[in-house]
């Protein structure tokens, strides 16, 4: 069993990435941890899970399970939309047993390591720039960095204006403290230090562990 438990679980009011029906009473995500990495099972869940978006540096692959969006980095994910947390848990003790059985049967299954890979503007990436031509960041100009960074020839922390979890969140689909979407690239992923807005959030709620 690759999976034993999860522990760290909060609840926060979800944002529209994950409010599948506006008009139901399922508000809440489930922010949480696993107790072991997932990552090497995210080609297996591409290929077998709904509507899957994976990302392979760094791991991460968002993906429909029983009629919820799940989200997941190697240890640590969320998912909704839940009603309460009773749901929530019973949905974990879900996602626990796909990825055990995906890890048992993953001899037999057929990864699929197609990448959700976006093309973003190089002037759209320039606009979230210092532009002050640091060459901090190794490349000679803020223009050829944004250049470079559209063509993922390098990553967004090589720039020092740049806030260190924004930069991480630039690379993949992530959510705020709220559960909106971060998405890569856009405005609300890479801000100037001074104006960054979506954080790692900590647990509010007792933690819950399997034993």
């Amino acid at each position: 069993m690759l999976v034993n438990g999860y522990y760290g679980i909060s609840l926060k009011p979800c944002g529209p990435l994950f409010r599948t029906d506006p008009l139901t009473d399922a508000v809440w995500a489930a922010h949480f941890r696993l107790d072991a990495e997932v990552g090497p099972l995210f080609p297996f869940i591409n290929g077998l899970a709904g509507s899957a978006t994976f990302v392979e540096n760094p791991p991460f692959i968002r993906f429909l399970l029983d009629g919820f969006v799940c989200a997941l980095n190697p240890d640590n994910g969320v998912a909704a939309p839940f009603v309460d947390r009773p749901q929530s848990l019973e949905f974990l003790e879900r996602l626990i047993a796909f990825l055990n059985d995906i890890d048992l049967r993953k001899d037999t299954l057929e990864p699929n390591y197609k990448r959700w890979n976006p093309v973003v503007p190089v002037l759209d990436i320039f606009r979230l720039l210092p532009r002050t031509n640091c060459r901090t960041c190794g490349y000679a100009s803020c223009l050829a960095f944004a250049a470079a960074l559209s063509k993922q020839k390098t990553g967004p922390d090589r720039c020092p204006a740049l806030v260190r979890p924004m930069a991480e969140q630039a690379v993949y689909p992530v959510v705020d403290s709220r559960g909106t979407s971060c998405l890569p690239w856009s405005s609300t992923s890479i801000r100037p230090r001074s104006g960054a807005t979506c954080k790692s959030s900590s647990s509010t709620l007792p933690a819950w562990k399997r034993s």
